[in-house]
């Protein structure tokens, strides 16, 4: 009997090129990067197999904490406003550069000058400045290993789930509210307004969204994720720290989900309804489904392969740099008008 080929699985930081010949006329020459780990426990049994070739964990330098403690104080988060965080490596990106073109259309919201890009990969730092001055973006030095194709389940993925938390707990003990997002997700509409109103929820301690398939297994969603800093919080971002770094190679999102489920110390997890954060369910919407709602932001989800999702963004009239990787406004203001025309 032949073996069944092996399950691709979708996490943070998980690349895989494209063919430098692509054959066949439907594909999209591209680069992007899988989203947030989908299900790790449910119905199948997930085996992860030990990495004889991880490397050391990645850590954090005094230098380092020095300069991203400093960016984070200097961004202003009066009124209801949050720092937004994310981490990448070199597969992200021309990924990160798609989000960043989208997100400039907000132009009123100053999405961009809050944002903190704590990059493994020292080009994509100076690819960034150079189109996007504004942007804070902070060099992680990490070994080679890190910096290439992730496979899901090996020691090199979770810690750099380890490496994230660390960062999200050092935003809590500042007393600094953020927001934690990824770069795989297109932002249909301007959610400065609606993340400042998830503060009316005054016992939140995070905000995260719902997952579109409920019965796959885990309840919520990583991306995006509000953190207030609380004692809660503080303590759940603790644990998550603890888990990640045991030896029995637990998932953020498998943590989060236990935690907030459990209250743990007492933490609050509110979540956003689906239709205002939406993931990869909505691809398959039909035109007429998707017209009856508008999420601010949709995650690119729930599809297996990268080949698939950049032709899945594509498609969508969802991609918006040039061949060259320049910035093309008017093609995301085309799109997001598109989206908002109800």
């Amino acid at each position: 009997m032949p073996k069944k080929p092996k399950k691709e699985f979708d996490g943070p930081l998980i690349m895989k090129d494209l063919p430098a010949k692509p054959k066949g006329r439907n594909v999209i020459q591209g680069i992007a990067a899988l989203p947030m780990a989908e299900v790790h426990r449910g119905n199948e049994d997930v085996v992860v197999e030990p990495d004889r070739t991880t490397n050391a964990a990645p850590k954090l330098q005094d230098d380092f904490m020095k300069k991203f403690r400093s960016t984070a104080r200097h961004i202003d988060v009066s009124n209801h406003t949050f720092v937004y965080l994310t981490l990448v490596n070199a597969a992200y990106q021309n990924l990160t550069l798609n989000w960043m073109c989208n997100v400039a259309s907000f132009k009123k919201a100053h999405i961009l000058n809050r944002t903190i890009v704590v990059s493994m990969d020292e080009k994509t730092c100076k690819a960034i400045r150079k189109q996007w001055e504004e942007v804070n973006c902070i060099y992680l030095h990490v070994e080679d290993g890190y910096n290439k194709a992730l496979d899901w389940g090996k020691r090199n993925y979770v810690n750099l789930l380890n490496a994230r938390v660390k960062l999200m707990r050092e935003l809590v003990e500042l007393e600094i509210p953020y927001v934690l997002f990824e770069t795989d997700a297109v932002w249909l509409r301007d959610p400065t307004e609606f993340f400042a109103k998830s503060d009316l929820l005054e016992d939140a301690d995070i905000i995260v969204p719902l997952k579109g398939y409920q019965e796959k297994g885990l309840t919520y969603s990583f991306d995006p994720m509000i953190v207030y800093p609380t004692n809660a919080s503080k303590s759940l971002l603790a644990e998550m720290e603890r888990a990640l770094a045991a030896a029995d190679m637990s998932f953020d999102q498998d943590v989060l989900d236990g935690l907030c489920k459990s209250q743990f110390k007492g933490v609050v997890c509110r979540t956003f309804e689906w239709a205002e954060i939406a993931d990869g369910k909505w691809f398959k919407l039909s035109e007429p489904e998707r017209a009856k709602i508008r999420p601010y932001i949709v995650n690119n989800n729930y599809y297996v392969g990268v080949h698939n999702k950049v032709a899945r963004q594509a498609i969508n009239n969802l991609w918006f740099l040039t061949p060259k990787g320049q910035c093309a406004l008017s093609k995301v203001e085309k799109a997001l008008k598109k989206r908002n025309k109800n």
